[in-house]
């Protein structure tokens, strides 16, 4: 785990393969002294079905190439997971992914429930937009 006093980029994929800009982006991001850290929250129901373990195992993969370390939890309740596991760290900048207008319910959740954390959003031609007060996203 991360000291306290360590800064951490926390970037958050899902189970696609996609998701592999994501954490390039995060790694892009780091300054001096800051720690990379990937976290994935997968819907209970996909453990079931085995839902995406091949892109998890990639995604574990392009972790280990860049230096980060990389956690999944299997949860039904996303920000309730996020505020935990970020409860342990001193969280810099989250990293995210969206759809191309940069925008999501989850993105407006995220910003609802950390607005002092700056939130960049990794958008499918992986073009880097911030993520203002209002959850919007501008360029």
């Amino acid at each position: 785990m991360a000291s306290n006093d360590i800064g951490v980029v926390l970037v958050l994929v899902t189970n696609q393969l996609s998701c592999e800009r994501l954490i390039r982006a995060g790694n892009d991001l780091l300054k001096k002294g800051q720690e990379l850290r990937i976290l994935s929250i997968c819907p209970k129901h996909s453990l079931r079905q085995h839902e995406g373990m091949e892109a998890l195992d990639h995604l574990l993969a392009v972790s280990d190439e860049v230096g980060a370390k990389m956690a999944i939890y299997y949860s039904d309740s996303a920000i309730e997971t996020l505020q935990m596991s970020i409860s342990r760290w001193k969280v810099d900048r989250m990293v995210v992914g969206s759809n191309p207008s940069g925008t999501s319910m989850f993105l407006a959740a995220l910003r609802t429930a950390f607005p002092q954390i700056p939130i960049t959003v990794v958008l499918p031609d992986c073009r880097r937009v911030e993520l203002e007060e209002s959850g919007q996203g501008k360029v």
